[in-house]
């Protein structure tokens, strides 16, 4: 019984780490800044306006903020502007 509860509970943790892994990240360097400006771009969809708008208002937010060595909050404007290119 307690063989089986470890390997659930090891099973999950592994699961847990794919998902982690293949979920995109706010990555707050210029390689990140870069491939999300990147993103935002591709957004030619006109029903996709209002989340490209919100998008760029995000990512010069995150920019001001690593200039200003401010990562937690490039970080989460980062989150924010991936949320509008992928929502969900």
């Amino acid at each position: 019984m307690t063989t089986k509860i470890a390997l659930a509970a090891a099973f999950l943790l592994s699961t847990a780490g794919l998902v982690q892994a293949q979920a995109p990240s706010a990555d707050c360097t210029e390689a990140g800044m870069t491939k999300m400006q990147s993103q935002i771009d591709a957004m030619t969809d006109e029903n996709q306006t209002a989340q490209k708008t919100a998008a760029l208002a995000d990512m010069e937010k995150a920019k001001s903020a690593m200039q200003a060595n401010d990562m937690d909050d490039c970080k989460a404007h980062m989150e924010k502007a991936m949320q509008s290119v992928i929502p969900g």
